[in-house]
Parts: C-alpha cells; structure tokens; sequence
C-alpha cells in the first residue's frame, strides 16, 4: 500500500469538511480573519483550519523567518496549491468565498487553483466582499 493515489485520498480525507460546505478566502489577512471567524461560527472549516493548513502555516511562519515573505512563499506555493486543491475538491453543499472588495489577482491559489475545481463541480457558490 502506498502511491499518490492512496496518500491523496488520505490527504483528501483529513482535509475534508463533510456535507456542509467549505470556505474559501484570497486577499490578505483581513480576509483571512473574517473568513476564519465566519467559518468557526458557523461549524465549517478554512483550509488553514484543518491538520494540513496548520502544518502549512507552521511550516510558512518558519520559512517566512529564514528566508523571507517572497521567497518562503515561492518555496511552498506548491504545497499550499495541492493542499488547496485537496480541500476544494472535498467541497460539497455551499463554497463560502471571501475576497477583497478591490479585486483579486488572477495568480491567486482561489483563481487558479480552488475556483476551477469548486465550478467544475457546480456546488453552490456564495460570495462575500470584504473591505
């Protein structure tokens, strides 16, 4: 036992948010905090919420000390990005989605990564436009 497929269902699993939906954040720690909150009022999870997102941003704060914002996130964007996609693909029921009411880059991990796969799968998507 072991391989990519057996480790990503795993991943999948512990990343999961079971039936009530997930939620989804790009544009900063502002956003970042009022989804967190919206998420724990609410029973449901951020990635950053489950075992990988706090082991991603464990991982993130030290790399940011050593070799700085950029280039940590550089380094780890590909973790991030398959943790990402994990998370979105356990997405069932309503996709909450935070975003800056300035906009948000068409580089983002949402962008590129979340948003394609919580559309490919046509779950209910509600948006909310923070400040």
């Amino acid at each position: 036992i072991g391989g990519k497929a057996v480790t990503s269902s795993i991943v999948a699993k512990i990343v999961g948010s079971g039936s009530k939906g997930i939620v989804l954040w790009s544009g900063g720690k502002e956003v970042a905090t009022r989804a967190a909150n919206f998420a724990k009022q609410n029973n449901l999870k951020t990635l950053e919420l489950t075992f990988t997102g706090r082991a991603l941003t464990y991982l993130q704060s030290a790399a940011n000390v050593i070799l700085g914002d950029e280039r940590a996130y550089r380094l780890l964007r590909p973790l991030w990005e398959k943790a990402s996609a994990n998370f979105a693909n356990s997405a069932t029921g309503k996709v909450h989605v935070f975003l800056k009411v300035s906009g948000i880059s068409e580089t983002s991990i949402f962008m590129t990564v979340e948003y394609p796969i919580i559309k490919q799968k046509g779950v209910e998507i509600i948006y909310y436009l923070i400040k």
